[in-house]
């Protein structure tokens, strides 16, 4: 017994070590995902700014924020970034000591020497995960809730020589209930193991509804935990306990009331859902996650599990039983099923990979586990083909993977920000333009100050949802209300300069606001800000030494007033500036609002007919963009967009009123879908949603956001 607990306790030391060096090897990863809401998470679960706040990080402000507890702590402790990258990378770990425990409980013990074998096998191949190595070491908690994930299936593994099956179902629910409560994604896994319960507890001999009702005890139980008193602040200020989903259900006033759901990686068909293991094995980006992230394991565990199937068929019918000493083929089927069930309500649900991370893990140890059954004793033919994936997974990550969204350098802290001093010494109201949020500033500026994020996933205005807390924050800060905007390449140029401020009025037009022309804009510097050409000459060396403070005179822009000439290049600005691949790197610029009602009047008139165009073409492709009614924002005199968060694809409208669709996440050409006058006028619709397509314009502007 101490020798096989001193191995298991070697395998752990193993897996945490591997994960920490990889860690360190992959660099810091300050993505626009952390930047945008993962700090801001860790703030609120220390801070609730439910009521200070509106819509600061988009809807994911009212994510369960308690799983990111630690990064917060960690990096608000200023601990050298790399040691807070070791502890993240060690709690990730913990995810493979599961995935060996579960290998020694389905690698059925023909021979020693080829179970033990096989097991660490199991282990390796778990380890052989891209999505876990693009995790590890980072603030992303689908990895980390990934662990009550796989140790809910370790517990409700059936053991018949063992007493305490209720305790252990009840533990598992707790653990899939803390899993889903601190991230609603991983409900699909809860149902997973509930509809696999009556093959794992087969063996026992327990009574499938008994085992049911504990284990479902057990998930409310931990759902409450974690997220009980989270749910109930949104229900006492959004009327929605798990804002913003289900809305249509619990009709908050602060989102439209319809399901929110996310379509940025759309399976359009059965047979595309059963390419999907293929498919996955493609080095392109945008296959089943943001980053190119091809995996040979699924395929390969799609035609293991048909054979080991099949075996089990043949096995029944033949009254063979292939059971191993400790172990029963009945856990590994019900496992098996887990996964299918799994997979096919992700594929359902999202199709997006970050959502499936626990079944990344499991299928290195399916594989692994499905063929030392089929194969026995002659174990050591299934080491040679997993040997062979293994080389082939290997140089596929070599060759065609990219494992971080913003890999660099450790450095010294996490995150290194210059603030203006006026910005911490007094609160402000920070109207935030950009399509992903800037709320990474909320710990750094003054404590009562509120954030409010008006374009993106949910763009706000003075009227429609969310338009009475909008009003709220604006009434209350009037006076010290800032618009924030990341400031594009070559701003200092007279031009850019020009239509980058002119673009800060626009932008906010329709709340009602105005740049303050008459004082100075202030801004705020991070660590990996990159010192590019528009960073003014005397602060070129960002990284070398602070910024000066604010008010000295370093950064003025001169806002002309509003203009309706029609320019061209207000197109090239705005796809230079979007497709900038250091636009998330940009320093944040504040710059001073005034409450003006004529604003509002002029963007209701000047964007009637735009709206109008854009309603009928919801109404004629309600497949493609949803949700239906969004606010039209506007960049400039001739620049209006909507963005539909369900589908990531955005309709603009410039120039001559010239409107274009395009995706927003896989890019390519944008299609031409007519003029607005087109679409008023016509009787015939301009743009067939289904089958033929217009070739795409040459001129379109073609506009990329990080992924979210």
């Amino acid at each position: 017994m101490n020798k096989v607990r001193s191995g298991t306790l070697l395998v752990f030391f193993a897996s945490s070590l591997g994960c920490m060096i990889w860690a360190l090897y992959a660099g810091k990863d300050l993505n626009s995902d952390f930047l945008h809401y993962h700090l801001y998470a860790g703030l609120n679960a220390w801070h609730s700014r439910i009521g200070q706040d509106f819509m600061a990080a988009g809807s994911q402000s009212y994510f369960n924020p308690y799983a990111f507890v630690l990064p917060y702590a960690l990096i608000q402790a200023n601990l050298p970034a790399w040691v807070i990258g070791l502890i993240l990378a060690f709690i990730q770990s913990i995810n493979l000591w599961i995935c060996y425990l579960l290998a020694c409980r389905l690698i059925p013990e023909y021979q020693k020497s080829y179970h033990a074998y096989g097991r660490l096998i199991a282990c390796g191949m778990a380890a052989l995960n891209p999505l876990m190595l693009s995790q590890l070491g980072t603030t992303y908690i689908d990895i980390t809730t990934s662990i009550p994930v796989l140790g809910g299936l370790l517990f409700a593994l059936g053991e018949p020589q063992r007493q305490g099956h209720d305790r252990r179902l009840l533990i598992a629910g707790l653990l899939m209930g803390i899993a889903t409560g601190l991230k609603l994604s991983n409900a699909i896994f809860g149902l997973s193991l509930l509809v696999a319960l009556p093959i794992l507890q087969w063996q026992t001999g327990r009574a499938v509804a008994r085992a049911a009702t504990i284990y479902v005890a057990g998930g409310a139980i931990g759902f409450i935990l974690v997220d009980g008193y989270w749910a109930s602040l949104l229900a006492r200020n959004l009327q929605n306990p798990i804002f913003p989903f289900f809305n249509g259900i619990f009709g908050s006033d602060a989102l439209p009331t319809i399901a929110a759901r996310h379509g940025r990686f759309p399976i359009h068909s059965i047979w595309e859902a059963l390419l999907m293991p293929i498919a996955m094995t493609s080095p392109a980006k945008g296959v089943y996650t943001e980053l190119p992230l091809p995996d040979w394991r699924y395929a390969i565990l799609f035609l293991s599990t048909i054979a080991f199937v099949s075996g089990l068929l043949w096995n029944k019918c033949k009254g063979v039983n292939p059971r191993g000493e400790n172990n029963n083929p009945e856990n590994l089927a019900g496992v098996t099923l887990f996964f299918l069930v799994g997979w096919s309500l992700w594929l359902i649900t999202s199709a997006n990979g970050r959502y499936m991370l626990p079944l990344s893990y499991l299928a290195g140890v399916l594989i692994v586990s499905q063929l030392s059954n089929l194969l026995g004793s002659r174990f050591r033919f299934a080491g040679y083909l997993v040997a062979i994936l293994a080389l082939v997974q290997l140089t596929t990550f070599n060759t065609s993977s990219s494992f971080r969204f913003a890999s660099g350098p450790w450095g010294n802290k996490w995150m290194t920000v210059w603030v203006p001093n006026s910005m911490k010494n007094s609160p402000h109201l920070f109207v935030e333009t950009d399509l992903v949020s800037n709320a990474w500033i909320a710990p750094y500026v003054h404590p009562d100050s509120s954030l409010v994020q008006v374009v993106g996933q949910q763009a706000l205005g003075l009227n429609g949802p969310g338009s009475k807390q909008l009003k709220q924050l604006l009434t209350a800060h009037a006076g010290s209300i800032y618009v924030t905007a990341k400031i594009p390449r070559n701003a200092t140029q007279p031009e850019k300069t020009k239509i980058f401020s002119e673009s800060l009025n626009f932008r906010i037009q329709r709340l009602g606001l105005r740049i303050d022309s008459s004082k100075r804009c202030e801004i705020f510097f991070r660590e990996d800000t990159l010192p590019l050409d528009y960073i003014p000459k005397n602060i070129e060396n960002v990284s070398g030494s602070p910024p000066p403070k604010a008010g000295d005179g370093t950064w003025a822009l001169n806002l002309p007033d509003r203009t309706n000439k029609v320019r061209s290049s207000w197109l090239k600005y705005f796809d230079s500036l979007i497709a900038d691949p250091f636009f998330f790197k940009s320093p944040l610029i504040a710059c001073p609002a005034l409450r003006d009602a004529k604003a509002a009047t002029a963007y209701a008139t000047e964007t009637a007919n735009v709206d109008a165009a854009l309603d009928r073409i919801e109404q004629a492709c309600p497949a493609i963009f949803a949700p239906a009614k969004q606010i039209t924002e506007r960049g400039s005199a001739t620049l209006w967009s909507r963005y539909y968060s369900a589908t990531d694809v955005r309709l603009t409208v410039y120039g001559e009123k010239n409107i274009h669709y395009l995706d927003t996440y896989r890019l390519g050409p944008a299609k031409e879908m007519g003029t607005v006058s087109d679409w008023l006028n016509s009787d015939i619709q301009p743009y067939p949603c289904e089958g033929s397509r217009k070739e795409p314009s040459a001129t379109a502007p073609v506009e990329q956001e990080d992924p979210n």
